[in-house]
This record gives structure tokens, sequence and C-alpha cells, in this order.
């Protein structure tokens, strides 16, 4: 039996319209594309994942996919291509929805995807932004047939898809030491309603959630960032890590969240390669797919649910960046 992955977050570009705060995948930074990976890394980066690792569900992440429309469409033709089953999510800031509703249409009902929208404006003095998101969302769900359904569904029926995976249990009770969730893996229920909405059909659908904050990763000091170097990793993991169950993977490897994968871009964009106290992170030793043994597979499938030492990375106590227009929109576009 394969070792499984819960989400593998297939990082695709960086390109974003939006400057989100401590985006994960530092697309508030590099949002140009400087280090975007090539197709067919992206390709034989699947292939080996799956033949690796039972996947649970693949997910297309990056800075904002209908920036990457061809591309996206190619990945996700790709996968079905070697995995007609497993659920695809296409995670969105949503604000480029109504230019684009025959593409997501087609795409969509074609790939069996379930487009997952953050809602990143919730928070702004002006709630133009956030209602049109929902507009275009009913547009979408009525041109595909799509009826509103129960949002407990969301992590009922698809996030735990595998009551048998050991490691995502044990993940949501410890995790309840840590802070107040409602959600139970162990009796599969959601306890407390959630502001979320879903619109689904067993098959492909659209997930609306409210993304009023970013967890901080990293601080500046004298203009250069730098690591938290928590000393408590358990709860740097568990209360305060923005991509907890979530592998990412960029140029064939693996790594256990998307701030550490793009680590390396990141501080050559802020030229701080060289500064000794990121050296520990630097160091992660990430999953390299072309060469990992069994052994390897097994571990890191293992420890994707349990804290590592890079996840000092991160603060102990909960740092969020509440995005508002100041922490969302590119300065050139806030300061009009």
């Amino acid at each position: 039996m394969k070792p499984s992955i819960k989400i593998l977050d297939i990082f695709y570009g960086g390109r974003c319209q939006l400057s989100c705060s401590q985006c994960d995948t530092r697309s508030d930074d590099i949002r140009k594309g400087e280090f975007d990976p090539t197709i067919e890394s992206i390709y034989e980066g699947i292939s080996l994942a799956k033949n690796k690792f039972d996947v649970e569900i693949f997910s297309l992440l990056g800075g904002e996919p209908l920036l990457y429309k061809d591309r996206v469409k190619n990945i996700l033709e790709f996968i079905r291509n070697v995995d007609q089953k497993t659920l695809i999510f296409l995670p969105t800031n949503g604000e480029l929805i109504g230019k684009n509703i025959d593409f997501l249409s087609e795409i969509l009902v074609k790939y069996k995807v379930l487009l997952v929208v953050s809602d990143h404006f919730k928070m702004f003095k002006e709630q133009k932004r956030s209602l049109e998101i929902k507009k275009s969302i009913n547009i979408l769900s009525k041109n595909i047939n799509l009826n509103k359904v129960n949002d407990k569904l969301f992590w009922t029926e698809i996030m735990y898809q595998r009551p048998e995976d050991k490691g995502w249990k044990d993940y949501w009770e410890e995790v309840k030491n840590y802070k107040n969730i409602n959600y139970s893996a162990k009796n599969n229920i959601v306890l407390s309603s959630t502001d979320n909405d879903l619109w689904w059909n067993g098959q492909y659908g659209i997930f609306l959630h409210d993304q009023i904050s970013h967890l901080q990763h990293y601080y500046y000091k004298e203009n250069k960032p730098k690591p938290f170097n928590s000393l408590d990793i358990n709860k740097s993991y568990f209360a305060n890590c923005p991509s907890c169950y979530c592998t990412f993977m960029l140029d064939k490897k693996l790594y256990k969240c998307a701030a550490l994968g793009t680590l390396n871009q990141f501080l050559n964009k802020h030229e701080s390669l060289d500064d000794p106290d990121w050296d520990k992170f630097l160091s992660y030793k990430n999953l390299d797919l072309t060469k990992c043994t069994e052994e390897d597979t097994k571990n890191f499938s293992i420890s994707k649910y349990k804290p590592v030492e890079e996840c000092a990375m991160c603060p102990s106590n909960s740092n969020e960046i509440f995005l508002k227009e100041e922490n969302v929109l590119p300065i050139k576009i806030y300061k009009k």
C-alpha cells in the first residue's frame, strides 16, 4: 500500500493581480512569474507523485489561475489522462470569475474540478469586490446547473474522503489542544456553523469561503525578512501553520508547505540567501521525487501531520495579517 498525501498542491506559477501580505506562495513579492516552473517539470512531477503516493486530492496552487488559463487547462487535462477519478481543487481569489464564465464552465465540468474561491475582500470598507464575486458565482453555478447544498458537506464528504487515513485523524485530535476548531475527523462531523457556501453535485462544484487573514511566516527587521525561530514547534505547526495538511510540489520536489517550497526564490528576491538566520530553513530536506526511496516516501507522508524542526520558521503565537485594502491591493492601485 502506497503512503498517502491528503492534498498535493501543484505549483504552476506565481503571477497574481493582488499582493496579499504573507501569501504562502509568495505572490505578494514574486508576482510576475520570475520563477515559474516549466510545464514539462509539472507533468513529470505529477506522474512521479502519483506513482509513489496515493494522492487524495490534486490542487493547482500558485498565483491566480485565471492569469494562467492555457497552462491550467493543460495541467488539468494531463491529470485526467493519468487519473480519471481523484478530485481536483482549483483555488482562486475569485475576482476574475465574471470575465471567465465560459472558460470555467468548460473546465469544471470536463475535468471534474472543485473551484475553491477565497474571498480576500470581505474586510474591505467597500464591499463591491466581494459582492461581485458572489454575483459571478451565481451566474457560473446556473451556467453549469449547480445547486447550493449544505456547506458542511465540504468537510464531511470532500475533505474527509479517506477515513482510513490515520494521520489525518490524529492531526485533528491533536490540533484541538492548540486552537478552537469546528470539525471532528474522528466523528466526521462539523461541530459548528461556518460562513462557507458550497455548490456541489458529487463530481464538480464551487466552494466559497471568507479569507479574512493570512498567518505570518516571517517578519521584517531593518527591511530584511527574518524567520521567527519559534521555540515551540508544536504550537507553530498546530496553531499557526498556513498550510498544515497540504503538500507543496515544485520542480519534482515535495515540501511540507508552500512557504518552505518557495523560500529560496523569496530570499533571492530580497538578496538574503546569505543571511545565516535562514540557513536552517534553507537546509530543509525536501523529497526529490526523481530519486527518493520507498522509506523516504513513507517518512515524508508521516511527517505531513506532525511538526518538523523547520516549523520554527513560523511564530508560536498567532500573528494574523488581516486582509484589508492596504494588505491586499498592489501599492500602485491601493494609493489611487
